[in-house]
């Protein structure tokens, strides 16, 4: 196979998707089954016209959203994100080594997500009892994978994602943001002298400490974003599909914000220091975004701390 093959993701199921076909996603009677009253009966179309997959929107009652934006209809790229309700899929083009060094992947007819059988069994009892028996079941399914997925993912102190979650998904919009010459930023952030709040006041008031900034990074982010406790008392903010002034307006909000809210919640004001850089000719690989945001994080320590330096807007940067 030495093409590009097309998936959808939903939390730990790969679904294939084959080129000249129509895919249907809906509450009921669907190829793509998601049960919830948020989904339209027949809510969006994905479907391969142009020779691209193209997601539209069935004229549903709460909307389909591609990168956090409602839309009508849109060409899918590598790496969009799908919200339909409450459910939160991802559209990934995989070429052909990649595709086969990766583990078996579930065909729509071999997946309990677009499962038609299930459904129409489902809608055969006439026990509303049982029905709701069995969603209750699923449910409980649904959240025990995410906590397991939590504890694989989340730092437990902040509920940030953790480094290995981070090196994952920035190998993934990164390829993505080179493939389609997309942008994507980096904010690295580093809390100003940690170490003095935790020998003056303890090692208990800097977790406070800690948490109350992950809070507002976390409430600073899209849905599309990536927020990560790196290491210590460094953040990191993964931002796709935004170009620099956007990601500097947003590292101002949350270095403001930081400390007003540190102040307030924990009765110590803490200001942060971030560096942010972004995909460019000289960026041009992760490992080099990484150094980038580390380097910009580095001059707004050195000329103050409590600032926010980009690649993009610092001189000889």
């Amino acid at each position: 196979m030495d093409y590009d093959s097309c998936f959808l993701y939903y939390r730990d199921q790969k679904l294939l998707l084959l080129e000249g076909q129509r895919y249907t996603v809906g509450r009921s009677d669907a190829d793509i089954l998601l049960p919830h009253g948020l989904v339209s009966r027949h809510h969006a179309d994905i479907v391969w016209r142009e020779g691209q997959f193209w997601v539209v929107d069935n004229g549903s009652t709460n909307g389909t959203l591609v990168n956090g934006r409602r839309i009508e209809e849109q060409v899918l790229l590598d790496g969009d994100k799908i919200k339909i309700g409450c459910f939160d899929l991802e559209f990934v083009v995989i070429n052909g080594v990649e595709q086969e060094n990766s583990e078996y992947t579930l065909l729509p007819s071999e997946t309990i997500m677009l499962e038609r059988r299930l459904s129409r069994f489902v809608g055969e009892i006439d026990d509303p009892g049982v029905v709701r028996r069995f969603y209750d079941l699923k449910e409980l399914y649904d959240r025990k994978k995410d906590k397991l997925l939590d504890f694989a993912y989340k730092d437990p102190l902040t509920g940030l994602y953790n480094r290995r979650f981070f090196e994952e998904k920035i190998e993934t919009e990164f390829a993505r943001c080179k493939r389609y010459q997309r942008q994507l930023q980096l904010a690295m952030l580093d809390l100003d002298h940690f170490k003095l709040i935790n020998d003056s006041h303890g090692h208990q008031k800097g977790d406070e400490v800690l948490r109350t900034a992950a809070k507002v990074l976390i409430s600073n982010s899209r849905k599309m974003d990536i927020p990560v406790r790196y290491g210590g008392e460094e953040l990191l903010l993964v931002l796709p599909e935004t170009d620099a002034h956007q990601a500097f307006t947003v590292g101002e909000k949350v270095r403001t914000t930081i400390a007003q809210e540190t102040a307030a919640q924990t009765g110590v004001c803490v200001s942060v220091s971030i560096g942010i850089a972004g995909f460019s000719a000289t960026n041009d690989s992760v490992h080099g975004l990484i150094l980038a945001a580390d380097r910009m994080l580095y001059a707004a320590k050195t000329q103050g701390r409590n600032r926010t330096m980009s690649d993009a807007t610092s001189p000889g940067a």
